[in-house]
């Protein structure tokens, strides 16, 4: 995953057009699963070598300190982290916090994210941070078609339900809006870079179900661009995909950077 990280992120231009000397990053992989990195059925977590890369890149660009995060599905909430193996594999970058936000109100702010969504709570770090790095598994989803960075931003809400009570697809479109409306506002960089190594391509979003190998990181600036290309790469028109067709429609042109 390095190597593909490391050609991928030159071809925009390089880590240093994103992450500055000084910088608060954080970072949303999704972990929040009890699935192992090397399940042949499974393939529900971000790979946890392409997270290490991310950060490593990071670092090096001169990060003062990262936060890796996610609002998880397994209980306990921790078990997917460890299941994940993530947080072993980050245990060697003393700047690095791994954060589990369930069940932890004082770590969401509330905001007014507009649209159906409305007021809900969103993580702190990712509202204070210079970089966000959103690092989603790329996967079939039994209700959204497809899970890609649009549909991780859920790990960022204090609220999963209220998002699955209004229907998905909706307040996911709304989520991405209110994102890119605060980056664009605060001058916050973002970054997507998709885990397409393994994609789970049937049964998601946590399986079992066919596992193929894209060998494959999609990078971009865009999330809606870069999960229009991830629905390629799944064989999934992207045009079926509500959340993606509303965020196209509305407020995005899906072809472009």
């Amino acid at each position: 995953p390095e190597y593909l990280l490391r050609a991928s992120i030159r071809e925009l231009g390089g880590i240093e057009r994103y992450v500055k000397e000084g910088d608060l990053v954080v970072v949303k992989p999704n972990f929040s699963f009890d699935c192992m990195p090397n399940s042949d059925v499974n393939a529900a977590n971000t790979d946890p070598d392409l997270v290490k890369a991310v950060v490593a890149l990071c670092l090096e660009a001169g990060a003062a300190e990262i936060k890796v995060i996610d609002n998880t599905l397994t209980n306990p909430p921790e078990l997917g982290l460890r299941s994940s193996q993530i947080k072993g594999k980050l245990a060697q970058f003393g700047s690095v916090e791994c954060k589990v936000l369930n069940d932890k109100p004082q770590e969401f702010e509330r905001v007014n994210a507009g649209g159906l969504l409305g007021e809900i709570g969103v993580s702190k770090d990712v509202l204070q941070a210079d970089v966000f790095v959103n690092v989603p598994k790329l996967k079939n989803h039994a209700e959204t078609v497809a899970t890609i960075s649009m549909k991780n931003l859920m790990g960022i809400v204090n609220d999963r339900q209220r998002i699955h009570d209004q229907g998905l697809h909706r307040p996911i479109a709304d989520l991405t809006r209110f994102l890119l409306s605060m980056q664009a506002a605060s001058g916050q960089r973002n970054l997507v870079v998709v885990d397409a190594i393994k994609a789970l391509q049937s049964g998601g979003p946590d399986g079992p179900g066919k596992v193929i190998r894209p060998n494959s990181i999609l990078v971009g600036e865009n999330p809606v661009s870069v999960d229009a290309s991830g629905c390629d790469l799944l064989g999934i028109d992207r045009t079926t995909v509500p959340h993606l067709e509303i965020a196209s429609r509305e407020y995005m042109l899906a072809g472009s950077e």
